[in-house]
């Protein structure tokens, strides 16, 4: 019986392992660099705190930004005391905003001349709230849930800029909104005249801490 051997140049096999494991090398270290990019857009970006907008006397949470720091998406708990000895009413809010200038007036304060966006709002502990028409009701009877809430506004605000200062924060803002609830605009539509100004147009104060 006669055995053939196959050789197998040197260099062409040194070279086909080193383009494998370059091959490797570049594939693990783009995984690293998207999961690294990942990592980072799942950390909040500032820290807000908001006083009324029909989401509680007060509300705080967190936040994102990204697309050039134009958009950001804030997530809200609110508390708003009721009285008359009822349960004080917790909430959760889902924001989103888009400012689409950030002006710089001085070396550290900058101008957001327009916000605007839209949120939706839940009261999360009134068991006398719905979020599917309860069957009691005719199909159609209610268009809308009560216990969620889909508000627009816009608005503005002024960032005092802190990166210089070696401190964690890198910038204080204060800002205001007018809002509206999607119900209040529809019937203003509508032409119902009895809704007042006061009726439908709500105003909100807030700081958002960057970091």
């Amino acid at each position: 019986m006669i055995y053939h051997l196959t050789v197998i140049p040197v260099k062409s096999f040194a070279f086909k392992i080193l383009f494998i494991c370059c091959a490797a090398y570049g594939m693990t270290a783009r995984c690293a660099e998207k999961t690294t990019l990942f990592r980072r857009l799942l950390i909040p970006k500032y820290l807000k705190l908001q006083y009324a907008g029909s989401m509680g006397m007060f509300s705080a949470g967190t936040g994102w930004m990204y697309g050039k720091e134009r958009w950001e998406t804030d997530l809200l708990t609110g508390f708003a005391p009721t009285g008359s000895g009822r349960r004080n009413l917790f909430t959760v809010t889902l924001k989103q905003n888009y400012i689409p200038w950030r002006i710089k007036t001085s070396g550290v304060l900058s101008l957001e001349p327009l916000a605007a966006g839209f949120y939706i709002n839940a009261i999360l502990n009134d068991k006398n709230l719905w979020s599917a028409s309860p069957e009691r009701y005719p199909d159609g009877y209610y268009a809308h849930s009560n216990r969620f809430k889909f508000h627009v506004f816009i608005g503005q605000g002024l960032a005092y800029n802190m990166e210089k200062t070696g401190l964690p924060v890198k910038s204080v803002s204060a800002f205001y909104e007018v809002s509206s609830l999607d119900l209040y605009l529809r019937n203003l539509f509508m032409g119902n005249g009895y809704l007042k100004p006061e009726d439908y147009i709500s105003l909100s104060l807030g700081l958002r801490v960057g970091f």
